[in-house]
């Protein structure tokens, strides 16, 4: 079996979209989030509003504090994209791809 980076791997099943800054800091940096929470939200808000404007359904992610920011300052706008880890995002892919 061969390791593909996760970029190729979601092409693999579905649409991907690279959004500007999508390796850039969403504010989480380990406690940053939790010492010091309105910085923590100024860092996240232009990569919220960059998902909102790029018409995705998912937001996938590698890092638990990363997957935990993304997802409160989505339920915070009551956006519509929902932010998983990429494991969540392969294992419903096959499931979908399974179903009759």
């Amino acid at each position: 079996m061969s390791l593909r980076p996760p970029r190729d791997l979601i092409r693999s099943f579905a649409e991907y979209v690279e959004l500007p800054d999508a390796g850039g800091c969403c504010g989480a940096a380990g406690t940053y989030s939790l010492l010091r929470p309105v910085d923590s939200r100024r860092v996240i808000a232009p990569k919220l509003d960059a998902l909102e404007n790029a018409g995705v359904d998912f937001v996938a992610v590698l890092n638990p504090g990363c997957l935990r920011q993304l997802r409160n300052g989505l339920r915070r706008r009551g956006s519509t994209v929902t932010a998983v880890h990429l494991a969540e995002l392969v294992l419903g892919a096959a499931a979908a791809h399974d179903e009759p």
